[in-house]
């Protein structure tokens, strides 16, 4: 189990990487070394505490979970997404993405919905002691060939690289300079868990709405019903109004065609978010590198923000194995990790952006053009196909020696 957060008496220790941040992608990355003998300290800054939200995860983040060792332990924990219906608000047509689609890879399946609580479960259980919860990065000073941090315990870490998975207000990127490049979305995502008598059979819905964007995913199922998670960008007043549960019901009857999902019932709490993308100007320094929403946070629209992020640990951890194999300095080659993931954290950020903006613009020109553009989509076995493959992407490009160049 994680250490707990009891104060300790002040001690150096000596590390070859300093992870800050154990949420879903610090995790897996601190898993990943772990496995590969690489001596790694953990810090988070949260105690540990039960995350009743969901994330969805893509054909190729499953593959990075397996090459990591950690599907089998989710494979039972998570609710398959099979079919995705898009449908530009109430237009009758319904772009569908089904089996048909999906490839003979992992049966057609698209992605995987699963509880943050079961992903974090999976991954920190091995850390061990090597885990400390309720510790923040204090400090942080380049010494000899390494890095020196200042945890709040009283520890001093040294350690070859200190690696940011850290969040959207990172204390490893201010520490190290890095500055950032961001901008605001209106509104706020409006995010619950709900249960229903109706199984969803792994149909994903995303309904583009004058309000923004709707996304209604099947999840694992909960106390005897199905499990849907839902994302629902809207006008901060009317997300604020919509925080208790009945009102929220009530809602979800205009959205939902058909009234498809019987006995809609709120499980827990209902969670707004403020919507902004941000990008690192950087994503090293100096024995530093960033990775998840420390590097990059991009619009909810595709759910795809973890996705990108889990192929940011991919791509590191690598890097770092690789260079731990050969005796290297895991504090150096880190261009080698930024020029892998640059075009892929650039053109997903580009393309939610630019499908924020494209499904938000209701004038009706542009109203008319969408949809004939998802007819269009639904109609060319070649705009299908490049569609499932981006949405399905991992980063087997990256899987090769990164000093194969």
């Amino acid at each position: 189990m994680p250490r707990s957060s009891t104060p300790r008496r002040a001690q150096s220790l000596r590390t070859q990487v300093l992870i800050v941040g154990a949420g879903l992608v610090g995790g897996i990355f601190a898993h990943r070394l772990q496995r590969a003998g690489i001596d790694i300290t953990v810090i988070d800054a949260a105690p540990h505490k039960q995350d009743v939200r969901t994330t969805a995860i893509n054909a190729g983040g499953r593959a990075i979970l397996a090459k990591a060792e950690l599907w089998d332990a989710l494979a039972d924990h998570v609710a398959p997404i099979v079919r995705i219906d898009i449908q530009d608000d109430r237009d009758p047509f319904i772009l569908t993405f089904g089996k048909q689609d999906g490839g003979e890879t992992f049966g057609g399946t698209f992605g995987y919905v699963v509880d943050n609580g079961t992903l974090v479960k999976a991954t920190r259980q091995p850390l061990g002691a090597r885990l400390r919860t309720g510790v923040r990065l204090t400090g942080l000073r380049p010494a000899a060939g390494a890095m020196t941090a200042s945890l709040s315990d009283g520890t001093t870490v040294t350690a070859d690289l200190v690696v940011g998975a850290d969040g959207v207000r990172s204390a490893v990127r201010e520490m190290a300079e890095i500055r950032t490049w961001s901008w605001p979305y209106p509104g706020q995502a409006l995010v619950a868990n709900l249960t229903t008598r109706s199984d969803p059979a792994g149909v994903a819905l995303e309904r583009f709405t004058p309000t923004g964007p709707f996304a209604l995913l099947p999840a694992p199922r909960r106390k005897r019903r199905y499990g849907l998670a839902l994302i629902w960008t809207m006008p901060t007043n009317k997300a604020q109004a919509l925080t208790e549960p009945g009102r929220l019901t009530a809602a979800l009857a205009d959205p939902i065609p058909n009234s498809a999902m019987a006995d809609l019932k709120v499980l827990g709490a209902i969670a707004r978010y403020d919507l902004f993308a941000q990008l690192s100007r950087r994503l090293t320094a100096s024995r530093v590198a960033l990775i998840g929403d420390a590097a990059h946070r991009i619009h909810p629209i595709a759910g795809q923000g973890f996705n990108v992020g889990l192929r940011d640990a991919q791509v590191l951890a690598q890097l770092l194995i690789e260079r731990h194999q050969l005796g290297l300095d895991l504090g150096g080659g880190l261009q080698t990790y930024a020029r892998k993931r640059w075009p892929d954290i650039l053109s997903m950020t580009a393309f939610t952006d630019g499908m924020n903006r494209l499904f938000g613009n209701r004038l009706p020109l542009v109203t008319r053009t969408r949809r004939a553009g998802l007819r269009v989509v639904a109609n060319s076995s070649a705009l299908r196909r490049f569609f499932v493959t981006a949405a399905r992407r991992s980063e087997d490009q990256d899987d090769s020696s990164c000093f194969s160049e």
